[in-house]
């Protein structure tokens, strides 16, 4: 289970976890759908899954997992707690929009404008893509396009440097 990120009660959602497994084949038993990932409808919700776990195996003992959601809708899928501040990971799975130079890496999701802008404490993000790398400053911040299948790697280094 989960829990909420919240500071102020009065804008961002404290109550409702959510839920991920730790056996994502646990998961498909109780959906009994063992299909290929690319050909499934929740490949999203086993991407996100995946990557909590990646996460979870990534962080040190006093360090701690949370999501965000506001009351207005913006959400982000992962907040890391540690001693430095917060990492704001969003996984993003599907096509990404991007900027239209060439060679521009995606965009950069609303929500984590609304995120920095309540929290200050934040020097870098991350998002997971499917196959995106790259950084980019956003709001004064580091953003960092990661892949999914090097996100545990990449989010310990990145705890590390803080």
């Amino acid at each position: 289970m989960l829990p909420p990120f919240y500071i102020n009660k009065g804008k961002e959602i404290s109550k409702m976890p959510k839920l991920f497994f730790s056996d994502q084949g646990l998961a498909n038993f109780i959906l009994n759908d063992f299909s290929e990932i690319f050909t499934r409808s929740n490949t999203g919700n086993i991407i996100e899954n995946f990557v909590f776990n990646e996460i979870k195996r990534s962080i040190g003992v006093a360090d701690r997992i949370y999501f965000w959601r506001t009351l207005q809708g913006s959400e982000i899928d992962f907040i890391i707690q540690t001693g430095k501040g917060l990492i704001p990971i969003e996984v993003k799975w599907k096509m990404l929009k991007k900027d239209t130079s060439p060679g521009a890496l995606p965009t950069v999701p609303r929500s984590f404008a609304s995120f920095f802008l309540l929290h200050k404490n934040i020097k870098s993000a991350v998002i997971v893509t499917a196959n995106h790398t790259g950084k980019r400053t956003f709001k004064n911040k580091e953003v960092y396009f990661v892949p999914a299948v090097i996100v545990a790697k990449f989010i310990k280094g990145l705890i590390a440097g803080l």
